[in-house]
């Protein structure tokens, strides 16, 4: 079997964001992603229901993490609060490569979520 070669693009990065804050069952604890820059992989919020892996967040005016996904209404904004961090300071970012040509928008490409 012949090895496939990717071309190195300059678009997108891939980033390790891993939350700091205490942890508990059914919530996700990182994950692996390609994006445009580090605030822009700050501000996805893994979500294994969508074809991206993830939902799109804001950063309220104390560095609450807000929900402001279109593809979600009010009540499901709530509950998805449960999954991840809330706050924006509970989160590390590392910048571990480029992404490849294979990644042509932003994703998540792993997740790691810890079910009960």
């Amino acid at each position: 079997m012949e090895r496939q070669e990717y071309k190195a693009i300059s678009t997108l990065d891939l980033f390790k964001v891993s939350r700091t804050d205490k942890m508990d069952y059914d919530q996700y604890s990182d994950f692996v992603c390609a994006a445009e820059s580090e605030d822009a992989a700050m501000l996805m919020y893994p979500d294994e229901d969508f074809e991206d892996g993830y939902l799109i967040m804001g950063v309220g005016e104390h560095g609450e993490i807000e929900i402001v996904d279109e593809r979600l209404d009010e009540y499901l904004k709530l509950s998805y609060h449960e999954k991840w961090a809330r706050n924006i300071k509970d989160l590390k970012v590392e910048h571990i490569g480029v992404a490849d040509s294979r990644f042509t928008k932003p994703c998540i490409i792993v997740a790691s979520f810890h079910a009960a």
